[in-house]
């Protein structure tokens, strides 16, 4: 069962080059993994209006829970190579997505990838329960609903990382 949605996939990086599949956000067009070409990009359109109104070039934001990127790569392609865009996302799987969406953008040098969640402990490592599949798009420290699988992340403190930025934090 596994190898048709790998073949979807497949067919679909052909048809598009290996570039991603371009998908319009306002007036913008990121590219996304092909396996995430039916993603509903409406239902972030509130979010995405948001940080259109807010951010200009060389501006500085932070993506807490960045998932696969989809705020960082708006956020970035605003900001420019003036500005900075700091994706905090703990979970491995979507890690792995985030980076590669980052390549598909040529946003590498924009957004920083930071491997942690963030709280107000400082602990460094911290339990998330997420799915079972390999696209963890939603994870919480309570076990919860379809929330089965547990991993153990590293932690961050967000005081201690901000007073390492250089720079004022717009959203």
């Amino acid at each position: 069962m596994r190898a048709v949605p790998s073949l979807r996939d497949f067919v679909f990086r052909l048809r598009y080059g290996f570039r991603g599949v371009p998908v319009n956000m306002g007036s913008r067009v990121i590219r996304l993994d092909e396996s995430l070409r039916r993603w509903d990009m409406q239902s972030e359109s509130q979010i995405q209006r948001i940080i259109v109104e807010t951010l200009r070039s060389g501006d500085c934001m932070l993506d807490i829970g960045a998932n696969f990127g989809l705020h960082s790569l708006l956020a970035g392609s605003i900001v420019g190579p003036e500005g900075e865009v700091h994706a905090f996302e703990p979970l491995p799987a979507n890690l792995k997505r985030l980076r590669h969406h980052l390549k598909l953008n040529y946003l590498e040098h924009v957004v920083r990838v930071v491997p942690s969640a963030i709280s107000d402990s400082s602990e460094t490592t911290i339990s998330f329960f997420s799915g079972a599949d390999e696209l963890g798009t939603t994870a919480s420290i309570a076990k919860s609903g379809g929330n089965t699988k547990q991993v153990t992340v590293a932690n961050t403190r967000l005081d201690d990382y901000l007073s390492k930025i250089k720079r004022p934090v717009r959203l």
